[in-house]
């Protein structure tokens, strides 16, 4: 079973993904705790290279498994102890992981739209987090023809993929 679901916001989020990341110095890859090899965007391996990656894992109330507790703020100034200007974070995610509610809580104050379903943020903006530490809050990018099923139901009970398409594969009919 195949889904596809690559709407135009996210191919336009895709393409200034590909630009934004030379604006960058570190990425913060959100995946949610309940699933993250699922959360794992193949289409970002390919466009991060060999750019500087923290992983956070969002949701880690909601599961049992053991993941890792990073605190993104030290992590950063860890890694850019000597930078000269501003340290500049792009927030990169599948939809509905959390990367808007991440950049609230580092924020410590509602500066994004946050709400439990896909496709929220629409466009990329910029928060200052604290004096010379940027963030860049992106949208959610799935990528196409999605072939692995487990990847897909896994997504789909995150609500990154809308479960209607996923209702209509399993019972014959195309998507919307």
């Amino acid at each position: 079973m195949k889904i596809n679901h690559f709407p135009g916001h996210m191919k336009k989020a895709l393409e200034e993904l590909q630009v934004n990341i030379k604006k960058c110095d570190v990425v913060i890859y959100v995946l949610d705790a309940r699933c993250p090899n699922s959360c794992k965007n193949p289409e970002f391996d390919r466009i991060l290279g060999q750019k500087k990656v923290i992983y956070y894992y969002s949701k880690r109330d909601l599961t049992t498994e053991n993941v890792p507790n990073v605190r993104i703020i030290e992590e950063i100034k860890r890694m850019f102890p000597n930078k000269i200007g501003f340290v500049k974070a792009m927030v990169i995610g599948v939809p509905n992981v959390g990367k808007s509610t991440l950049i609230n809580k580092l924020c410590k104050r509602k500066k994004t739209k946050v709400e439990d379903r896909p496709g929220v943020t629409r466009q990329s903006n910029w928060y200052e987090v604290e004096k010379n530490i940027y963030l860049l809050d992106t949208p959610g990018i799935l990528w196409g023809n999605m072939s692995d099923e487990k990847v897909a139901k896994d997504l789909v009970a995150i609500d990154a993929i809308p479960k209607h398409l996923f209702k209509n594969k399993e019972s014959g009919g195309g998507t919307e």
